[in-house]
């Protein structure tokens, strides 16, 4: 069990590594970098129930409306399947 110390000292450490890594300059907090991935990964599995519905509506024969980008394609990578497509049998 992990426990919610042990997470924050992860977010903690990503976070530091992101804002070493920004030519920018601008520091971002550990809350707003878990905002933004929590919100690219629900943008991303909303492209890719969009690109499914619409191959299915076509007969999966025509490209998907949406092309995703290369990092959208990795975050799909990592996701997998079921939290866009649910468990088999579940209520």
């Amino acid at each position: 069990m992990v426990s919610h110390n042990n997470k924050k000292s992860v977010w903690d450490v990503i976070c530091e590594k992101i804002n070493a890594c920004n030519a920018s300059g601008h520091i971002r907090t550990t809350e707003e970098i878990r905002k933004k991935i929590s919100s690219y990964t629900s943008e991303t599995k909303k492209k890719i129930a969009q690109n499914r519905k619409e191959s299915a509506r076509t007969g999966g024969g025509r490209a998907p409306a949406t092309e995703l980008t290369p990092l959208q394609e990795k975050v799909s990578e990592i996701l997998g399947d079921t939290p866009i497509d649910g468990i088999e049998g579940g209520v």
